[in-house]
């Protein structure tokens, strides 16, 4: 990966009519880097899409893609230049055929058709024997890899990925994943992805650049962000013998757990689970022991409901 800039935003301001909906975002994005855009609905990560790739013109700002400046240039320009788009909800056209669907992907740059079709297909051979079927009767993932396809056959530099996996199965949202770490490990290609799936942004995003109420909050890494809004781990003591209740009561004060049966549930900073475990096996064996990560979901769900109090 490198360390030349490929897209570099500035004081971006953009809206719908008298509506504003970004307010001065500022992003920095280097060649091959695949950055997560999250936030709750309504926060501005799709207008964040559609404002850089030119749908929705900005009301301010600079936009620098590839050190150049295109804050004026609409969106056939910029995918001329090397940006793509892929919206949510799809965006293929149902009653074409697949190939059809390709080729306008084509008919866009300019480019000789059938080698440009053989070329992608062979990044997507899923695609091969649905040619003659139309857009509309492919399954959901099929529609989206035939929109990443579409996208991806000009070659860009820098793609906008919006919701790839929603309302996808399980197994759909495993293979996009797979495919968009396998592409951009292949090719460099750049990537800027909004999802409402934290198992997105895990698996798929080295960087996170948080909106809230069209401003950013943070950008860096996911899982120091997780850290910072909890730093709790879960410690799970299973007891071989009936706990000494004496014994756990002392322990309550100085920390919080809950015992169930023969199992303790700790939620605590890590280094309050090392001195809790150690006390615990001063006087009492165990069946298991076991640490856990507490649940993602949980985390960002607490987050988004009040950032300011994680986020200066």
């Amino acid at each position: 990966m490198s360390d030349a800039l490929i897209l570099n935003v500035r004081d971006l301001h953009a809206g719908y009519g008298r509506v504003p909906v970004l307010h001065g975002i500022d992003l920095s994005v280097t060649e091959g880097q695949i950055v997560g855009v999250l936030g709750h609905n309504g926060m501005g990560k799709t207008t964040l899409l559609k404002t850089l790739m030119g749908i929705v013109p900005a009301t301010s700002g600079r936009v620098e893609f590839d050190g150049v400046d295109i804050s004026d240039e609409p969106a056939f320009e910029r995918s001329r230049l090397g940006l793509g788009y892929v919206p949510q909800g799809r965006g293929i056209f149902p009653q074409l055929s697949v190939y059809d669907n390709l080729r306008m992907g084509v008919v866009e740059h300019g480019e000789d058709e059938h080698e440009a079709i053989d070329t992608v297909l062979q990044e997507f051979p899923l695609l091969q024997p649905l040619l003659d079927r139309s857009g509309g009767a492919l399954s959901g993932g099929e529609q989206q890899i035939l929109a990443l396809a579409r996208c991806l056959i000009s070659k860009p530099d820098l793609v906008f990925l919006d919701e790839p996996t929603l309302g996808l199965d399980v197994i759909a949202q495993s293979k996009i994943r797979e495919f968009v770490k396998y592409y951009n490990n292949q090719h460099g290609t750049t990537f800027i992805i909004t999802s409402h799936y934290t198992k997105d942004i895990q698996e798929m995003c080295e960087r996170v650049f948080v909106l809230h109420k069209g401003k950013s909050i943070y950008d860096g890494n996911f899982n120091q962000l997780i850290k910072n809004i909890n730093p709790d781990r879960r410690l799970i003591f299973e007891f071989m013998d009936k706990p000494d209740i004496k014994f756990i009561n002392s322990l309550k004060e100085n920390f919080s757990f809950t015992i169930n049966n023969k199992i303790l549930t700790a939620n605590l900073p890590e280094a309050n689970l090392q001195q809790l475990l150690s006390n615990l096996l001063k006087s009492h064996k165990a069946n298991n022991i076991s640490f856990e990560d507490l649940p993602v979901d949980d985390t960002l769900r607490n987050f988004f409901q009040n950032p300011n109090k994680y986020i200066q």
